[in-house]
This record gives C-alpha cells, structure tokens and sequence, in this order.
C-alpha cells in the first residue's frame, strides 16, 4: 500500500525541482509541516514575497474528471477549493499543480494566458480554470513574475 504521505511530498519535491530548473531561481522549496504554518500552499520560494501560493496533487485514479458534469464536486474541484482557501490567507495568486500517475504535470489557474489550454472547466458562475501543460506554462512565465525580493 502507498503511503499517501510520502507520495505528496515526493510530488512536492518534483514540482519544486522542475520549478528551480525552469526559473532559475534555486530558493524554491516545500513549505515545512505541509501549510501548517504561516506559509500555506505546498511549495514556495524562499526569502521572497510570493505572488502565486502552489497546492501541489498527484493522484493514482481518474478523479479528476469523474463528477465533472454531476451535482457533487468532482476531486479537481475540491483540489481547486483548497488552493484558493490557501492562496487567500497568503494573499497570493492561487494555482494548482496536478498530474495522475505516470501522467504530464497540469496546472489549473484562473488566468486565461497566451498559450492553448488543454481545457477549460467552468464548476460555476464565478469560477472558469484554465488547465495547461505545466513546463509549457512555465514557459510563458519570466522567473520576476515569481517573486518580489524582501528588502
């Protein structure tokens, strides 16, 4: 049996080195006691004023899209719930960073950008996400847009 434990936190790890890779900026790290601190979100860039808080999942069924077109929340909508729940007590940008087992790295945003998204899903009036390849997204992004300085 897997240990959902480790498996986020080797998620985590993923994500943060594909972050340092892609950016340039080696600070990226997993936030300490999962967002049980101050720090919420899963990984961040460290000594930095954070403009995107990051919940990171990976997930072994297709949960993602079951309940997309149900009365009942689909498991991307909960997984989109806890980003923004996050991202507002860090007075971020939320985003969502997923894959499913042996699957591309996604990521789910608000923010309509210049590239093609993979798919758009809109769970309610107020909420459209934007669902991209993650490295091609990070594509589109300079490493400034990631971090404000402390001085």
């Amino acid at each position: 049996m897997v240990d959902s434990r480790a498996k986020g936190r080797t998620a985590e790890y993923k994500v943060r080195d594909l972050l340092r890779k892609r950016t340039g900026l080696d600070k990226w790290e997993r936030v300490p006691l999962s967002g049980a601190g101050h720090i919420k979100g899963d990984v961040y860039l460290a000594n930095s004023s954070n403009y995107y808080c990051i919940e990171v999942k990976s997930y072994k069924d297709d949960q993602i899209h079951s309940n997309l077109v149900n009365d009942t929340k689909s498991q991307l909508e909960k997984f989109w719930d806890q980003a923004v729940r996050e991202a507002k007590e860090m007075a971020a940008e939320p985003i969502l960073v997923f894959k499913k087992d042996r699957g591309k790295w996604l990521i789910a945003t608000e923010v309509g950008e210049m590239i093609t998204p993979e798919l758009i899903f809109q769970p309610d009036e107020e909420t459209t996400l934007h669902i991209y390849l993650f490295e091609k997204w990070l594509e589109t992004k300079p490493s400034s847009i990631f971090k404000k300085e402390y001085e």
